[in-house]
C-alpha cells in the first residue's frame, strides 16, 4: 500500500505531459514486447503438418478397420 502511495504522490507531481510520455513509453515497451514474443511464438509453431497427419491417421483408420473386419470374417468362418 505504502507503494501505491508514493507511486501516486510521485505521479501528483510530474506534470501532465510527463505523465502522459510516461505512459505513451509504457505502452509502446509494452507492445513491442509482446509482438517480438507473438512472432518468435508463431515461427516456433510447426503445426504446419497436421493437415498431413490427419490425413495419414484417417488412412491408418481405413485399413486397420478393414483388418479388423477380415479377422471378424475369419473367426466366424473358423467357428
Amino acid at each position: 500500500m505504502d507503494t501505491l502511495i508514493s507511486l501516486i504522490q510521485t505521479l501528483n507531481s510530474m506534470s501532465p505531459l510527463a505523465v502522459i510520455a510516461l505512459l505513451a513509453f509504457i505502452i509502446y515497451t509494452l507492445t513491442t514486447k509482446s509482438s517480438k514474443k507473438d512472432v518468435q511464438t508463431i515461427s516456433d509453431n510447426h503445426l504446419s503438418g497436421l493437415p498431413d497427419m490427419a490425413e495419414t491417421l484417417r488412412s491408418m483408420d481405413s485399413k486397420l478397420t478393414t483388418i479388423v473386419q477380415d479377422t471378424s470374417y475369419i473367426k466366424g468362418r473358423l467357428k
